[in-house]
């Protein structure tokens, strides 16, 4: 192999390298801000990248759901 093949080959692995990446998934709030004082009734506005939305008991890759809990303890689970 020759120098100018080993640069194309090189070239080709850092693009298929860079476009087969995913970002991790984030999950953050938009509103309401953190630490901010609230009356209901209380909009909560979520952001979400590098990930999909699904209703529960839709299988479908890269997708979940989220549950938010308020003033209550987690629920208990049987595994």
């Amino acid at each position: 192999m020759n120098r100018k093949q080993i640069t194309w080959l090189a070239l080709i692995g850092v693009l298929f390298a860079t476009a087969t990446a995913q970002a991790e998934p984030e999950l953050y709030f938009i509103s309401p801000h953190s630490g901010q004082v609230l009356s209901s009734p209380v909009t909560v506005k979520f952001g979400l990248s590098g990930f999909g939305v699904a209703p529960a008991g839709i299988d479908k890759a890269n997708t979940g759901h989220h549950h938010l809990l308020i003033d209550t303890g987690l629920p208990v689970m049987d595994l």
